[in-house]
């Protein structure tokens, strides 16, 4: 069901009415209801614990509907795609790639989209489809499993600077460009330092092969003439992000699993944003965000 409210949600708002008046037309047509359900008791088979895809390949030119003759992507697509952090790109084919049928089992079902993540393939299948293309007109599946856990320990790097003359302005600033740069946590710790002077200790964690630019960067950026770097082992959770569609739009949500544990927490910043869009609490945009979560793992 989760899949015709995903379409009936994007053709809704295309036409301008209420999902639930949405007709159908030619998703209704029989063979997009055995896609639809076909897909879903495929991955009830499966019994997959996560779903990633591949970044998105559309065509270009035009397609003819019920409706007429509508532009590629088509408007139903294009609203689907609209906000929700899907990666696309236009293609060669002078034709339509992405249905809404399809896109809908994707948004409804996919945990992730990007590259394959480290992982050892079990099985293989693939689809093809019957129109020309200009290319191969194929769907693989892989069946694989990841590693069970991370290795332990793993190795990273703390990069530390005390600072006695560099003004908040500069070290608020500083630690963005760090962030930026790949540094996977910045923290600021208030010292008491040499001639009674109150100071700060920059610290900077990352990993291995970013602790020389990163250096560099303090030292450019700040008032520091030197930076200690610690070489240290750590434990952590694999993470991976996906997103949900909720009444206030697709929200993203982290997970985090291993050594028997598994975390789990709306991104405040998506919801933060979709709070604003609907004029709604920060905190009713993340309930939503985790009911609709449990829901898609029932």
């Amino acid at each position: 069901m989760r899949v015709f409210e995903e379409i009936a949600r994007a053709e809704g708002a295309v036409h301008g009415i209420d999902p639930s008046r949405v007709h159908f037309h030619e998703v209704g047509a029989v063979d997009s209801i055995v896609d639809v359900v076909s897909a879903a008791i495929g991955l009830e088979m499966l019994d997959v614990d996560m779903i990633f895809s591949s970044s998105l390949r559309e065509g270009s030119g035009t397609v003819e509907t019920s409706h007429g003759t509508l532009p590629v992507p088509v408007p139903a697509v294009a609203k689907m795609l609209e906000g929700s952090k899907i990666p696309v790109s236009a293609g060669h084919a002078d034709t339509e790639l992405i249905t809404p049928t399809g896109l809908a089992i994707l948004k409804s079902a996919v945990s992730a989209f990007g590259p394959l993540p480290e992982s050892e393939i079990l099985a293989t299948g693939y689809g093809i489809g019957k129109r020309d293309t200009g290319n191969p007109n194929a769907l693989r599946v892989l069946l694989a499993e990841t590693p069970g856990e991370k290795s332990f320990p793993e190795y990273a790097v703390v990069l530390e600077t005390n600072l006695d003359d560099c003004s908040p302005e500069i070290l608020g600033h500083v630690m963005e460009k760090l962030f930026g740069a790949g540094a996977l946590d910045v923290w600021l710790t208030p010292v008491h330092m040499k001639k009674n002077r109150p100071g700060t200790l920059l610290s900077v964690l990352c990993r291995e092969d970013r602790s020389k630019p990163l250096s560099v960067m303090i030292l450019s950026e700040t008032t520091s003439l030197g930076v200690r770097m610690n070489r240290v082992s750590r434990m952590t959770l694999d993470r991976k992000t996906m997103y949900v569609p909720t009444r206030y739009g697709d929200i993203e949500i982290k997970t985090a699993f291993g050594h028997g544990i598994t975390k789990v927490a709306p991104e405040y910043e998506s919801c933060r944003k979709a709070a604003a869009e609907h004029t709604v609490p920060v905190r009713e945009a993340y309930e939503e965000a985790m009911s609709v979560f449990k829901q898609r793992r029932k």
